[in-house]
């Protein structure tokens, strides 16, 4: 199957069902948990590539007493390949970013497990409305053109003390003399922009972050995107590989104090899983994600984290992107693969928005 990718970039808000209990919120019983411990010298919280990692580096310098304990069924965290008969695709991360600037990508181009990008001018590229309208690619370049201008340090300088996102809106005027452009698409090229930057940053509104934060930001993607031809779990199973793992086995409890039900820890911590079993260990290594630190570190650490710690995670903002898969028996589109961008120029509560997947497919033909 050739490659699709979409760049419908649209908010979805759908209603969830929120349950008021936590696994975690397990009934406490401090002296059978210190009383009936398993030893370790280190105990490893997260099976994802940071804990994995961890664990790795530890057995390669001989530190084998270790386990890592993971909340979830499978390994990998934010890793996770999924295949169904000739097809793979990547449900959490999928690309290694920043070329030799990243040594993963050094190692494993040596290792022949990365894909070579394919240049611009292999794909299909096309942009549509949510209908499936034709719409004018001029303001895709002046999209592209207010992205670049205000990442520039120079523009950013303005705006160290307010949000991100009003350079892009003080300057979205100036990219494209959009007294030439259709009615509709004004704002719905500014909407794509805001979506697009969002989806980079992780942010829910491109104003939570101030032009000196953007400043400071990274990039290290250098516009390369290298895929795995395996899947990114090649660099899971390559990390687990001789690392005793606990899976389905969320963490609790973390004691680091001096003592537990009267008992002393003598400079040893303790950490309780959610079915009740504990380790006592010399060292723990957390890697769990900040969201979940967020939720939960007062009910996690006993005595609680410093307030160093604590401030920092209230000062840290959360943000989302959602990846949707899609598939078709045939490629409907054509023989090249397709770079599909989407713009919305009716408001997404309007039924005839969220409603477009016939209609697109019937008129995304050949521009």
């Amino acid at each position: 199957m050739l490659p699709l990718q979409i760049s419908a970039l649209a908010l979805l808000c759908l209603p969830l069902a929120l349950s008021s209990s936590h696994p975690c919120d397990i009934e406490e019983n401090q002296t059978a948990w210190i009383s009936n411990f398993i030893r370790k010298d280190v105990v490893i919280v997260g099976g994802g590539a940071a804990g994995l990692s961890a664990a790795r580096k530890l057995i390669d310098q001989g530190i084998t007493n270790i386990v890592v304990l993971e909340a979830q069924d499978y390994l990998g965290g934010r890793i996770k390949t999924h295949r169904e008969g000739d097809i793979l695709t990547e449900d959490g991360a999928e690309w290694i970013n920043g070329g030799r600037m990243n040594p993963l990508y050094s190692y494993w181009s040596a290792q022949e497990e990365l894909t070579s990008p394919l240049p611009n001018s292999a794909f299909d590229w096309r942009i549509r409305t949510q209908s499936g309208q034709p719409a004018d690619a001029r303001g895709f370049d002046a999209t592209a053109w207010l992205m670049e201008e205000c990442e520039r340090s120079s523009v950013l300088q303005a705006y160290a003390a307010k949000g991100y996102g009003e350079c892009y809106e003080d300057r979205f005027s100036d990219s494209y003399d959009w007294e030439m452009a259709r009615p509709a698409e004004k704002e719905a090229w500014l909407h794509y922009a805001q979506m697009w930057v969002n989806k980079d940053t992780g942010l829910d509104d491109w104003k939570d972050q101030s032009g000196l934060d953007a400043k400071h930001f990274t990039d290290w993607g250098l516009d390369q995107w290298i895929q795995w031809k395996n899947g990114f779990d090649t660099l899971v199973d390559h990390l687990q590989a001789g690392i005793p793992v606990e899976t389905s086995s969320p963490v609790c409890r973390i004691f680091y104090g001096r003592r537990v039900a009267g008992r002393r820890l003598r400079n040893r911590v303790l950490v309780v899983t959610q079915d009740g079993t504990s380790y006592l260990a010399h060292h723990v290594v957390v890697t769990a994600s900040i969201g979940h630190l967020k939720e939960r570190h007062a009910k996690i650490f006993s005595p609680p984290l410093n307030l160093a710690y604590r401030a920092a995670m209230d000062a840290t903002m959360l943000g989302l992107a959602d990846k949707v898969q899609l598939g078709w028996d045939t490629p409907w589109w054509g023989d090249k693969p397709l770079d599909l961008n989407i713009i919305f120029t009716q408001k997404l509560s309007d039924p005839d928005t969220l409603t477009f997947s016939e209609e697109l497919k019937e008129h995304i033909g050949p521009m």
